[in-house]
């Protein structure tokens, strides 16, 4: 499931939150505007039987982005894959049985960042095509990328050539 929670971090929001989820229990939770910080406490926020994996905003409101993955699936953060600490981009790996390893992408472009984001993303994307021995991992990528103010004539994304 993906949400733009436009904020969970009042009680009111994270019970709406909750609510939204509990018909579809979902196994996997994408969501974007969190507007968590290191104040508020998965637990406090997140229904119980999730693993909880955030990248909160670190300098001013807003933003955050965080995966939410149903307990018993084994996953964990990839720290290595973003290449700017204070990007909001999150990695997380899921590990499924009988099957290859599950990358998750979360992206958050703010409306005012440019372009050049989504190319710090594709960079990051390389990376992790890379740590897996040019083996294709199963890579799903979500996010908010607030395309509408870019001038595609302009800030048009370069393809590149990758072997």
């Amino acid at each position: 499931m993906q949400i733009n929670c436009g904020s969970i971090s009042s009680v009111e929001q994270s019970a709406i939150f909750a609510s939204i989820l509990d018909p579809y229990k979902p196994d996997v939770i994408f969501g974007s505007e969190s507007h968590l910080n290191s104040d508020y406490t998965s637990s406090s926020v997140f229904p119980p039987g999730y693993t909880i994996h955030r990248a909160d905003r670190q300098h001013s409101g807003g933003g955050g982005s965080f995966f939410a993955v149903n307990s018993p699936i084994p996953s964990y953060v990839v720290d290595e894959l973003p290449l700017v600490p204070d990007d909001e981009l999150l990695w997380v790996s899921l590990r499924m049985s009988r099957t290859k390893e599950i990358l998750l992408c979360a992206f958050y472009k703010p409306p005012s960042a440019s372009a050049t984001r989504i190319d710090l993303l594709s960079q990051s994307v390389f990376k992790a095509y890379a740590r897996n021995n040019q083996k294709h991992p199963h890579i799903v990528i979500v996010g908010d990328f607030n395309c509408g103010d870019i001038d595609w004539k302009k800030d048009a994304p370069i393809p590149t050539k990758q072997d």
